[in-house]
C-alpha cells in the first residue's frame, strides 16, 4: 500500500513539474530580454599543401546562413554575424564556400518596441588570409550593417559594430588579405530607430589591414571609405 502511495505522489509531482514548465515557456513573451542572433558563413577557403584557387583537390562547402531570434522582454541584443571571403592555405587540400546572402536581423517574435537597452553587435569576418606551407589570398568586401530593427523609446541605444577584415597571417608560406570595409555612417542612429534614447552609443571596432610573417611573407590592405553623417 505504501509503495503505492509513494509512486502515486511521484507522477503527481512529475506531471505538476510539467504543468509549471510549460507555463513558464509559453509566458517567455513577458520577460527581459531579447534576443536575436543571424548568422551567415560564406564563400571561406581552405587549402592544404597548395595555393588556394589553383589546387588538385577541391572540396565545396554549402553556403549557410540563418537566424537565432527571441523576445523576452525589457532588453534587446542583436547579434547579427557574417563570416565569408577568407582564405587559408595550409599545404594541398582547397575547401571553399559558395557566397550567401548578408545577414540580417530577423524580428523577434513580441516585437520589444520599448527596451530598456537595445544593443546591436553585428560581427562581420572577412577578406583574411592565413598561409602556412603555401600560399593564400583573399579578397572581400564587407557589407554596409543592416538594421537592427525598431528599439522603441529604449532608455539605452548601444550599437558596436565588429569588423575584422583584409588581414595577412604568413607562417611558412604567403599570405594576402584584402578588404573593403563599408562606408560608417557617424552621428546618427545607425542601428534603426531608437525613438529618442536617453543614451545612443556608437562603439565601432576594427581590425583591418595588418601583417602577421613568420618566416614567411604576409600583407594586409584594408579599404575604409569616408564616414558619412546622416
Amino acid at each position: 500500500m505504501n509503495v503505492w502511495m509513494k509512486r502515486a505522489l511521484q507522477t503527481g509531482l512529475f506531471t505538476g513539474g510539467l504543468l509549471a514548465l510549460g507555463t513558464g515557456i509559453a509566458s517567455a513573451d513577458d520577460n527581459a530580454v531579447d534576443v536575436t542572433a543571424p548568422i551567415t558563413i560564406t564563400d571561406n577557403a581552405l587549402a592544404v599543401l597548395g595555393t588556394t584557387g589553383s589546387t588538385p583537390a577541391e572540396v565545396e562547402l554549402p553556403d549557410l546562413s540563418g537566424a537565432v531570434a527571441a523576445d523576452l522582454g525589457a532588453v534587446t541584443v542583436s547579434i547579427p554575424i557574417a563570416v565569408g571571403g577568407n582564405a587559408a592555405d595550409a599545404a594541398g587540400i582547397d575547401v571553399v564556400q559558395p557566397a550567401a546572402p548578408p545577414a540580417s536581423v530577423a524580428p523577434a517574435s513580441g516585437g520589444s518596441t520599448g527596451s530598456v537597452v537595445d544593443a546591436d553587435v553585428p560581427v562581420t569576418v572577412t577578406g583574411n588570409a592565413v598561409g602556412v606551407l603555401g600560399d593564400a589570398a583573399a579578397s572581400g568586401t564587407a557589407p554596409a550593417a543592416g538594421s537592427g530593427g525598431d528599439g522603441g523609446a529604449s532608455v539605452a541605444d548601444v550599437d558596436v559594430p565588429v569588423l575584422v577584415c583584409g588581414n595577412g597571417v604568413g607562417v611558412l608560406g604567403d599570405a594576402t588579405g584584402t578588404c573593403t570595409a563599408p562606408t560608417v555612417a557617424t552621428g546618427g542612429n545607425t542601428a534603426g530607430n531608437t525613438g529618442g534614447s536617453v543614451i545612443d552609443a556608437d562603439v565601432p571596432v576594427t581590425v583591418c589591414g595588418n601583417g602577421i610573417g613568420l618566416l614567411g611573407d604576409a600583407t594586409g590592405t584594408c579599404t575604409t571609405p569616408t564616414g558619412t553623417t546622416p
